[in-house]
């Protein structure tokens, strides 16, 4: 598998990505749904309903209710393969944004922007 497979397999919009990206650079704390919105400027409903599937995919953990997510990879393998996006994002954040394509393109606060099926945050 390559970063592009692994990016279309695990990841299903820019909403995801950005909150995955977020939380593996912050390991400090957890933080909630409206936290994470806050801090991208993204419409908090659409936050809330991006992270339960990071959490299905073992990319994310949650405590409490409401949930609080953390970064915590359930294996060496996902975490390696989102420190290369952390690092292509770092590096090369059109290449990213470019795997993301594919997905819905809509507004920093989720309104759609065309009529696309692709999904793109802010």
């Amino acid at each position: 598998m390559n970063l592009e497979e692994f990016t279309k397999n695990q990841i299903n919009s820019l909403i995801e990505l950005r909150a995955l990206l977020l939380l593996h650079n912050r390991l400090e704390a957890d933080w909630n749904a409206l936290e994470i919105a806050q801090k991208l400027n993204l419409e908090p409903s659409r936050v809330a309903g991006a992270l339960p599937g990071l959490v299905t995919k073992g990319l994310l953990a949650t405590t409490g209710e409401p949930p609080r997510y953390r970064y915590e990879p359930q294996s060496a393998a996902l975490a390696d393969w989102v420190s290369r996006l952390a690092e292509m994002d770092r590096f090369h954040p059109v290449t990213l944004i470019n795997l993301i394509a594919p997905l819905q393109v809509t507004s920093p606060h989720g309104a759609p922007l065309s009529s696309s099926p692709t999904e793109e945050g802010n």
